[in-house]
């Protein structure tokens, strides 16, 4: 017996992005970071690759997001 599975694999799709993504930036979360730092941390080790890392922090950002209005923080980001 064959079925079509198409609606609930985009639906798992559109499940694991939104465990991996920020509702309103669509940025990855914390969540997702760790995942690709895993992979790429193991592929630096496997093959010697140089490698950086630079993460920003940003202070005191809820003044900016509410002067900007939460229409424009996709932008913002």
């Amino acid at each position: 017996m064959a079925r079509n599975v198409t609606e609930r694999k985009h639906l798992e799709n559109e499940l694991l992005e939104a465990s991996q993504t920020d509702p309103l930036t669509h940025a990855a979360n914390w969540r997702r970071l760790i995942e690709v730092l895993q992979s790429h941390f193991a592929a630096f080790r496997r093959y010697h690759h140089p490698m950086a890392l630079i993460m920003f922090d940003l202070d005191h950002f809820k003044p900016l997001s509410d002067h900007w209005s939460l229409r424009n923080q996709s932008s913002l980001m």
